[in-house]
């Protein structure tokens, strides 16, 4: 599970030429982790 539109977007920047800073292999994993933190801070 993911963030749908980033996983999108990201990979259009990066194919444009833009270094978006994340790895794309990472994207779910760091959406993961903001997940538990808007639950654990909400």
């Amino acid at each position: 599970m993911g963030n749908l539109a980033t996983e999108r977007v990201l990979p259009y920047l990066e194919a444009r030429g833009h270094e978006v800073g994340v790895a794309l292999d990472r994207l779910a994993e760091l959406a993961g982790q903001a997940q538990l933190l808007r639950t654990k801070y909400a």
